[in-house]
């Protein structure tokens, strides 16, 4: 299995290796939703989001689970693709570089979103509007807890699967790619006569 090749650098890991990860993330991020989307429903419900606490952190939810939602997806597309082909197929599985981008721009997205997800927690405790105890304030506290531990354990994988020499080997791919293509157009043929 070759190297991913991403961020122009190689990784540890192969493009075939991750269906079983993004299926993890597909499993957690559709529990989330569906939590999520019954908590909406049933805070709305109940109080129809006009208590003391919870008069501000509508749109907290529900922006969550589009942002589950697309993540969602993205992980099937990278499952799908990269269980694709053989081991040593990668033109089965030339997508997965493009759904990696995405999937780190998402990320980013998701690290930004958790936390302010915090500052929003923090600041409806100290503005008193909220009880610690009170159902909401303690479901967007588990659901912002838990968005963070999935972030954690994300870098944790990327951490463990980048390799040190991976930028150095992608020049040296590129270097020896660039002096087989010198070598065979600029050097004449020379012809003996004998």
């Amino acid at each position: 299995m070759p190297g991913l090749v991403v961020f122009n650098r190689r990784w540890s890991i192969g493009s075939d290796d991750l269906p079983v990860p993004a299926m993890i993330l597909v499993f957690l991020n559709s529990v989330w939703v569906i939590a999520l989307v019954s908590m909406v429903i049933e805070v709305h419900m109940t109080d129809g989001w006009r208590g003391d606490c919870s008069g501000g952190f509508l749109w907290y939810p529900i922006m969550t689970i589009g942002l589950l939602a697309l993540l969602t997806v993205n992980d099937v597309f990278i499952a799908v693709q990269s269980a694709k082909g053989g081991v040593f197929d990668k033109k089965a599985r030339h997508n997965i570089p493009v759904l990696l981008y995405i999937r780190t721009a998402l990320l980013v997205v998701e690290t930004i979103w958790a936390c302010s997800g915090c500052v929003l927690l923090n600041w409806k405790l100290r503005t008193s509007q909220c009880d610690s105890s009170d159902l909401v304030y303690t479901l967007l506290c588990v659901v912002v807890g838990s968005n963070m531990v999935v972030i954690f354990f994300t870098l944790l994988t990327l951490y463990m699967s980048f390799d040190s020499a991976g930028r150095t080997f992608t020049k040296f791919q590129n270097l020896q790619q660039n002096s087989a293509d010198n070598s065979t157009s600029s050097e004449p043929t020379l012809r003996f006569v004998v």
